[in-house]
């Protein structure tokens, strides 16, 4: 099952500020993040780990991961996932698997 949830600021206009698209199995309560955006202007800002935390409790998740590059890594590693190099999968890319389990 797939599933995308966006978070919205109160603005004037009435786009998403962050998206986040999951793989979800419900069965073992566990998800994969596919995509994971926040607007530009408000990165850093903590709304990226709020998503993460909400789809957490939304799906009552147990373990989430996603796949990422060295441009995202300390994003993961900064909301608790583990980090782990499986090397350089295409050529010249690093690319990493980031793990977090909740309690």
């Amino acid at each position: 099952m797939r599933a995308v949830y966006a978070y919205y600021q109160e603005t004037q206009d009435a786009a998403a500020t962050a998206i986040i698209g999951l793989k979800l199995n419900p069965e073992e309560k566990h998800a994969m993040i596919l995509h994971i955006a926040v607007d530009h202007n408000l990165r850093g800002t903590g709304i990226g780990r709020k998503l993460i935390d909400e789809v957490i409790s939304i799906n009552d998740i147990t373990s989430l991961e996603a796949e990422t590059d060295k441009d995202a890594v300390n994003f993961y590693r900064s909301s608790g996932f583990i980090i782990k190099s499986l090397g350089e999968k295409y050529p010249g890319v690093e690319r990493f698997l980031c793990v977090k389990k909740i309690n």
